[in-house]
């Protein structure tokens, strides 16, 4: 399927958020790939209200050409976050898993943190939401770490508008751990190269 329409930075956010990717880096339009003729097109008129996907709206009737097909590039997150989950083993942890939190090799203590700062640091991370947090001691790794984070309060969901301090009065008891969302739940949107493979750039949607 493909997507027609005259999009914004907005709605081309929205679908990359939708996907489980922060962000929009950018779009365009056109007849790009030889594999554009395979499909139908399935959607126009998107118009969206914000970064949702629940805001927009779109009609599945059309006048268009595979010439206006929308190609999109999603935020990759390949710029390295100062923050890290790893599992029991030490190991990065994926998406929907539970992991010890990690900030410059270092733990987060869980003095102030709360589901805004969760979903903050998800977000840096290039995962979309919080699926949820918790602390205490789970893995033997910890004492591995010194505590290198405290008090962090976030205003909302964007690590720039959070603070913190790099001294602390913890324990490892406290140690975060955070399981961000996974994207395990189905979109309807999906990204695919010239070959119809998923891929992490400018592909047809």
């Amino acid at each position: 399927m493909t997507l027609i329409t005259k999009l914004q930075k907005l709605y081309a956010k929205a679908i990359c958020v939708e996907l489980g990717i922060v962000g929009a880096a950018g779009w365009t339009s056109g007849r790009k790939f030889t594999i554009q003729n395979n499909y139908d097109i399935k959607m126009d008129n998107v118009r969206c209200e914000s970064y949702s996907w629940t805001s927009c709206t779109f009609i599945t009737d059309h006048n268009c050409e595979h010439s206006e097909d929308v190609f999109l590039k999603c935020y990759s997150g390949e710029e390295e976050s100062k923050f890290t989950l790893v599992n029991s083993d030490g190991e990065a942890a994926g998406a929907g898993e539970l992991g010890l939190l990690l900030y410059k090799q270092g733990t987060v203590c869980d003095d102030d943190f709360d589901n805004k700062a969760a979903k903050a640091i998800c977000v840096e991370l290039g995962i979309v939401g919080a699926a949820g947090w918790t602390s205490g001691r789970k893995f033997t790794i910890q004492n591995n770490y010194d505590i290198k984070m405290d008090n962090v309060r976030c205003e909302s969901y964007s690590w720039t508008s959070c603070t913190f301090i790099t001294d602390h009065n913890c324990e490892h008891s406290e140690d975060v751990f955070l399981k961000c969302y996974s994207g395990e739940e189905e979109s309807k949107f999906t990204l695919v190269n010239s070959d119809v493979r998923h891929q992490d750039e400018q592909c047809s949607l």
